[in-house]
């Protein structure tokens, strides 16, 4: 089961993680946000040991929202040993998923290898 982001679990969650990350951002009155939900818990419960799912609330926590940038939803935040390595904005499907999946942290299911950045995203440092 997905985390929920909160600015008190964010050190633990997201900066001290050993597992790769996707936070998924939204809010409850986003229609593309609830159209991504089943997508996103599908392949949470495919990929939960090689990989952790939180799902931030923009509105509940609007200074975590802000730190990432997030001026659209949903939006996906695929993050590895700290930093960001990339970022994907509406809803999508699985396949779609996957090869972000496999873009940012070359993780097929039966495999978990390092993670490579994406060239059109800079890096970010995620210490608050």
């Amino acid at each position: 089961m997905s985390i929920n982001l909160t600015k008190s679990n964010y050190q633990i969650e997201i900066v001290e993680s050993k597992l790769p990350i996707i936070i998924k951002a939204s809010a409850n009155w986003c229609g593309p946000c609830r159209q991504l939900d089943p997508v996103f818990h599908e392949i949470e419960s495919e990929y939960q040991d090689k990989i952790k799912f939180v799902e931030l609330n923009i509105e509940r926590a609007r200074d975590l929202a802000i730190k990432f940038g997030i001026r659209n939803i949903p939006a996906l935040i695929f993050i590895k040993d700290g930093m960001v390595l990339g970022k994907k904005l509406g809803a999508v499907n699985k396949n779609t998923f996957l090869v972000f999946i496999d873009q940012f942290f070359s993780i097929k299911k039966d495999s978990f290898s390092e993670a490579r950045p994406s060239s059109d995203f800079e890096m970010t440092d995620l210490e608050l």
